[in-house]
């Protein structure tokens, strides 16, 4: 099970461009401003306030470091808000480009209490479960090939669960959404 590299970022919006008017576009943009109307855009709800909640996809290649997610919003008379961003870290250490990985499977995903995840060799892992923050939650070790790992406590939300062949070093890292 070949890996590409995802970030996720969450950004919740909570734009009121002039108090009165619909907010009828939305755009987002890293670092470098490519000027008003010509960043990537943001499918939204259309209304007075946007209140959403955003994946964004890190571009593959950006450099590691500190970086910025930049959002703004236009109105339903054309005039846009100033943008507001959110300062973030790439760190490709976590890249998945060119690694050969675990093969395993994580399921049910979504989860609501019990996470399963079969591997398809019998190894010694290690099993890592970050919040979206990258907050560890959870660090275990294990040489079987079914596991089933108790969640029931953890708030809804995405999670990611990392595992590292404790042989080889190779590692696989999935999104798991908890429900």
């Amino acid at each position: 099970m070949k890996k590409t590299t995802l970030f996720i970022i969450l950004f919740l919006l909570g734009f009121i461009v002039n108090g009165k008017a619909q907010i009828v576009e939305a755009e987002y943009f890293f670092d470098t401003d490519p000027g008003i109307g010509n960043a990537t855009a943001i499918t939204i709800t259309e209304g007075i306030i946007i209140d959403e909640t955003l994946a964004i996809e890190i571009p593959m290649g950006m450099s590691n470091g500190a970086h910025y997610l930049h959002i703004r919003v236009k109105d339903q008379n054309g005039t846009w808000s100033l943008y507001t961003r959110a300062p973030f870290e790439v760190d490709n250490t976590l890249a998945l480009d060119g690694i050969e990985t675990i093969d395993f499977k994580v399921f049910p995903n979504p989860v609501s209490n019990r996470l399963n995840i079969h591997f398809q060799d019998l190894n010694d892992y290690l099993l890592r479960i970050f919040d979206i923050t990258g907050k560890e939650l959870m660090n275990l070790e294990t040489s079987q090939l079914l596991n089933n790992i108790n969640i029931s406590n953890y708030v809804t939300g995405i999670y990611f669960l990392k595992i590292i062949d404790a042989k080889t070093n190779q590692e696989s890292t999935t999104k798991v959404i908890k429900l």
